[in-house]
C-alpha cells in the first residue's frame, strides 16, 4: 500500500468489523469498526467532491481528534 486510502480500503477489507477506534464518551467507551471508520473517511471525501475539490489538490482539515460518526 503505497497511499493512506489504499491502507484504509485493505483494514475494511481485511478487518472490517473488526474496533479500529475506541473513544470514552461519558464515561462509556464507544468502538467503532472499521467498517464505521471507512464509511465516515468516505462521506467527508464525497463532500469535499460535492464542493469541487478534484483529486491532486491538497486539502488542510482542522478539527477534533476524536471520531464524530
Amino acid at each position: 500500500m503505497d497511499t493512506i486510502p489504499k491502507l484504509l480500503a485493505h483494514q475494511r477489507k481485511t478487518r472490517g468489523s473488526k474496533p479500529a477506534v475506541r473513544v470514552k464518551r461519558l464515561g462509556l467507551w464507544q468502538t467503532y469498526s472499521w467498517d464505521d471508520f471507512y464509511a465516515s473517511v468516505r462521506r467527508a471525501a464525497c463532500g469535499f467532491a460535492d464542493i469541487g475539490i478534484s483529486q491532486g489538490e491538497i486539502v488542510a482539515v482542522i478539527g477534533n481528534n476524536t471520531p464524530d460518526m
